[in-house]
This record gives C-alpha cells, structure tokens and sequence, in this order.
C-alpha cells in the first residue's frame, strides 16, 4: 500500500511521539489519505497550520494528540474521532480559526469534500470524516 506523503506536514506532526516512535512514517497509513490530502489544500489556502508540536517545542505548550490518539489515550472523548484517525486540530498561525471555518464551509464541495464535520465554539480548528449520512458539513458543539 502506498503512504500519501503530506506535502506540508511532517508525520511527527500528525502523530502522538509513542506512534511516531514505534511506525515512523507508515504511522500516516492510520489516517485516510484523502484528510491528509484535505490538510494540505487547507494549508494552501489559509497560511501555515499547527497541529502536534511535541517534536520541536518542549514544555509546557508541547502538544501530542491533536492527530491521531492511541485507544488509551485519555484525552478527548472515548470514541473520538481521531482515535479512529478521521480528525485533525489545528491551530491556524497566519489567519484566525473562525476565518479557517468560512472557508471550508465556502469551498466545502470543490476542496474538502472528505470532511463531513467542524467543531464550534471551541478555539482550535477540529475537522473530521465522521460519517453523517449525507454530504453536507455539519457544525457541532464538542
């Protein structure tokens, strides 16, 4: 099987340290390809974007499981999403999140179609694929 490759972000972005360290890059083969290939047209689009930072940045701000989360892992819901690899966080670093939302609801069906759901009221950038029934975005409170 292929990896698709994210044009923009490094696999230790996307994966907590304890899956980077135990898969390496095959551990981007636990997320769809078409949300890596979402965060890249989002990233295009909106300016740089964070999501896991535990790779570079120690300390109190590292962040590990704004990607894909271990079963075990204790943050976010027990079912979430992104244990499943369907979600992605960010932090948008050149625009603001709510500006991220417009975009993806503007252009939902020419670029980011995989997506079925955006969180709000929350001050990160949570998309993801859960499966809704239909093709349309929804907007949820977390």
């Amino acid at each position: 099987m292929k990896i698709y490759t994210p044009l923009y972000f490094r696999p230790e972005e996307l994966l907590p340290p304890e899956v980077f360290a135990e898969l390496g890059a095959r551990g981007l083969l636990l997320f769809p390809a078409d949300l890596l290939r979402v965060a890249d047209r989002l990233r295009e689009i909106v300016g740089r974007l964070q999501c896991n930072t535990w790779y570079w940045h120690r300390g109190a701000q590292t962040q590990c499981y704004r990607g894909f989360r271990p079963y075990d892992c204790k943050i976010g819901a027990k079912r979430s999403m992104h244990k499943m690899g369907l979600a992605l966080d960010f932090l948008p670093l050149d625009t603001s999140v709510e500006d991220c939302r417009k975009v993806i609801q503007e252009q939902h069906q020419q670029d980011f179609a995989p997506i079925r759901r955006l969180e709000k009221n929350v001050s990160w950038l949570h998309l993801d694929m859960m499966p809704t029934g239909d093709q349309r975005l929804v907007l949820f409170d977390g």
